[in-house]
């Protein structure tokens, strides 16, 4: 439902919560989940900081699929590290310095076949060697301790 909004709460003596959307229809459910996350309404900063940048800007909510993205390449680190907390993203920024130092991408643990819709060009099954001018690292973590990293050469 793209345009829900807040669920009624399951009364005491109930267990089915009515869900109402802004088209103004109802729907009466027995279970909840939530997953749409924080990603679906794009908000981007305004950065003195992102002046010098002459790339294309754009929000995983709002994709532009006429971007090239052929020299780029796609990898999580975080199947193979696990929930190590802030740890995670310590060792996340140490493969972006990888990449950008020694020309390594590691691949995304665990990933054999990416989703078709997901139109990037993944590191899968071994490692890459090529030349990485910079490696963006995101580490998203529990209670919304959440960074992002650009790695680059000077």
């Amino acid at each position: 439902m793209s345009n829900a909004t807040s669920p009624a709460p399951f009364p005491p003596t109930s267990t089915t919560t009515l869900f109402p959307t802004t088209s103004g229809e109802q729907h009466t459910f027995d279970v909840v989940v939530s997953a749409i996350g924080l990603f679906t309404q794009p908000v981007l900063p305004d950065l003195t900081e992102e002046e010098p940048f002459t790339g294309t800007l754009m929000h995983t909510a709002r994709w532009d699929h006429s971007v090239d993205l052929a020299d780029a390449r796609v990898a999580s680190v975080k199947g193979a590290l696990g929930h190590w907390i802030a740890g995670a993203g310590a060792l996340g920024a140490l493969c972006g310095i990888e990449a950008v130092a020694r020309g390594v991408l590691l691949p995304t643990a665990g990933l054999c076949e990416p989703d078709a819709r997901c139109a990037l060009p993944h590191v899968i099954g071994a490692a890459e060697r090529r030349p990485v001018a910079a490696a963006l690292v995101n580490a998203f973590a529990f209670g919304g301790a959440n960074a992002s990293l650009v790695v680059r050469r000077c």
